[in-house]
């Protein structure tokens, strides 16, 4: 799928751990958010310290990690599921699991298990080419993303994007130093002003508030609480949960 065609009209994006509570569970996630109107699915491959969520989440990687998933386990699972489901998939993984499996390896992974697009939440913006140039030899968008900061350093980022950007939101706004950017709506506005998409966390609840902004809503918060509840029963709850979403937006 192409950026035009994900972002013809608002979008909804979920966000899920692989492997939690299992990987057969990740793989019906997918195939049921699909189903249910989802326009992008990011997969997150379990890391050993996650930098991002709080202790709650950082059990979901811990609990993925000693259940025995790894990144092949989860490659080969999108694999299986791409004769039935075309969603477009996102991978979201920290940079030493790239760093060790070997970034020609991973990314070529990537490609042939249907990944259209790579987040990597602590690649610094000045270290992007360690994996830019063979994400584009394979076809694959390495997502840029922004966080609060001086407005030049997001104008740096951006001169140089593609496609879309992810915009990492802080709800609370004490403590930046003066002359940040940090509302959602102004780094938006800087976004669109390059003549780019973004897309942000709607946190809880939220897509509709988010969307105001930006072109597209990452439910993971949500998502991920109807999986913890439920377990290996979350499909159909987190299917119905994205249909009304969806059809709300």
């Amino acid at each position: 799928m192409t950026d035009e065609k994900l972002f013809s009209e608002k979008s909804l994006i979920s966000h899920i751990i692989a492997g939690y509570p299992d990987i057969d569970t990740t793989g019906r996630l997918i195939r049921a958010m699909d189903e249910a109107g989802v326009d992008m699915v990011i997969v997150e491959i379990p890391f050993s310290d996650p930098i991002a969520g709080g202790p709650e989440i950082k059990g979901v990687h811990a609990t993925a990690l000693s259940a025995g998933v790894t990144t092949d386990i989860i490659f080969d699972s999108l694999e299986s599921i791409r004769s039935s489901c075309d969603v477009p998939i996102a991978i979201m993984t920290y940079f030493n699991p790239i760093f060790v499996y070997g970034i020609e390896g991973f990314v070529s992974r990537c490609r042939d298990a249907g990944v259209g697009y790579v987040l990597v939440p602590d690649l610094p913006f000045e270290e992007r080419e360690e994996l830019r140039p063979a994400c584009s030899d394979k076809g694959i968008t390495l997502v840029p993303m922004i966080a609060p900061t001086y407005p030049e350093r997001i104008d740096r980022i951006l001169d140089s994007a593609g496609g879309f950007v992810y915009i990492v939101r802080f709800e609370d706004a004490a403590g930046f130093p003066e002359g940040y950017v940090h509302e959602l709506s102004d780094m938006a506005d800087m976004v669109h002003a390059h003549g780019l998409r973004c897309i942000a966390d709607s946190g809880q609840g939220e897509a509709g508030e988010v969307l105001r902004y930006v072109d597209g809503a990452v439910d993971g918060t949500d998502v991920m609480t109807l999986v913890l509840r439920h377990g290996r029963d979350c499909v159909q709850f987190v299917a119905d949960y994205a249909r009304g979403v969806r059809t709300r937006i």
